[in-house]
């Protein structure tokens, strides 16, 4: 199967080259942790994706820090196109507008998704320039990297890998990713399927280009929900948490949601700060 394990020598390369860096300077001045660089957590539960989307351009943006945001439930169910796509050929739009179901185009590339309480949504911002210059700034470099860093936290749930442009477990759809890239720094997220409700998953219309393996199924025989494999929705958030903090680059750093929020609140007083999501119905 082609996917991230047929990789795993590229990512294997990467991280030893970006060790062997920190060794070096610890040897000079002083222990590698201590020079590691930082990455601020903050871990949300029940935010809507557009507030969500908006912190996470806030910090993407306005600060030159590196973060991983958690939302755990999405508090108002909503599809999220990306930044080119189209409504009324990713989405079947008056029946999201008869369900109350918003539709909001969000400032990154990549599909479209549906999100509820039941989508853990995880958010990689990282000064790629400075603090990871063995991967290159490019959606399949950070892809394979985010997937490396999972790797030992999902594999618990199957054969888990990265498949075209998805997180997969065997040949089911776990997860969702896109990316922005600008300058020396990136984001990367992935809308995870811990559960979904059918009557949601049916107002998104098969895309014009499906990945290939795909192989023209229907959703419901295209995605797998995770609580399928496991209910313990705790751990599987936990493991996304401490599966960063593992990987050996970055010092953690747990902030508090107040902080984050802070930074955009921040953003939104700029004067003439303007947001790439917007809601569209």
């Amino acid at each position: 199967m082609r996917g991230f394990s047929s990789s795993s020598s590229v990512y294997a390369c990467i991280v030893a080259q970006t060790k062997l860096f920190f060794e070096g300077v610890s040897r000079q001045y002083g222990t590698a942790r201590s020079l590691a660089p930082t990455m601020n957590i903050v871990r949300m539960r029940g935010h809507d994706v557009e507030t969500q989307l908006h912190l996470e351009e806030a910090l993407f943006r306005t600060t030159g820090s590196n973060w991983l945001v958690v939302n755990d439930g999405v508090a108002v169910p909503s599809i999220v196109l990306g930044i080119s796509g189209k409504p009324e050929v990713m989405a079947h739009v008056d029946d999201a507008t008869r369900m109350g179901v918003p539709l909001i185009k969000r400032f990154t590339g990549g599909g479209t998704v549906v999100v509820d309480k039941d989508t853990v949504m995880m958010s990689i911002i990282v000064h790629g320039e400075r603090d990871l210059p063995g991967v290159e700034r490019f959606p399949r470099q950070i892809m394979e990297w985010c997937a490396g860093f999972l790797s030992g936290h999902m594999s618990a749930y199957g054969d888990f890998a990265l498949r075209e442009n998805d997180f997969v477990i065997g040949d089911r759809k776990i997860g969702g990713n896109a990316q922005a890239i600008s300058g020396g720094r990136w984001l990367h997220h992935t809308s995870f399927l811990f559960d979904y409700r059918d009557e949601l998953m049916g107002l998104l219309k098969t895309p014009p280009k499906a990945p290939q393996y795909r192989s023209n199924r229907s959703h419901g025989e295209f995605v797998t929900r995770v609580c399928d494999i496991s209910a313990d929705r705790e751990g599987f958030v936990t493991g996304i948490i401490e599966s960063v903090e593992r990987q050996g680059v970055f010092k953690g750093l747990h902030i508090s949601e107040e902080e984050a929020m802070d930074v955009l609140e921040k953003a939104k007083r700029r004067t003439g700060a303007v947001f790439g999501t917007k809601r569209l119905v």
